[in-house]
């Protein structure tokens, strides 16, 4: 097998998109540590599973109880770039 360029362009997409969607899950992570602050012990948020009304249940409490706070937009962000570059990723090694 010939290495081309598009194989290469194709590793370098796929480490960018680990490395979005690593941060993205550690932005995850924090969002709900700081909703966990701010709850009682006995009503805390899970950090294992993960469905979209949950994601969205989160991304409300955050922004209502912290206004000025930007890392959902951050945890957005992550996830767009990790989804571009996995599309990248498919059209580079052939999927059209």
């Amino acid at each position: 097998m010939q290495i081309t360029s598009h194989l290469i362009y194709a590793a370098v997409a796929f480490c960018l998109f680990l490395s979005c969607a690593i941060f993205s899950n550690i932005l995850g992570v924090m969002i709900i540590a700081e909703i966990n602050r701010k709850r009682p012990e006995t009503n805390q948020v899970s950090y294992f599973g993960s469905t979209l009304p949950k994601t969205i249940s989160i991304f409300k409490e955050y922004r209502a109880s912290f206004p000025g706070g930007r890392l959902h937009i951050y945890f957005v962000g992550c996830c767009t770039a990790a989804l571009v570059f996995l599309f990248a990723i498919a059209v580079l090694i052939g999927f059209r």
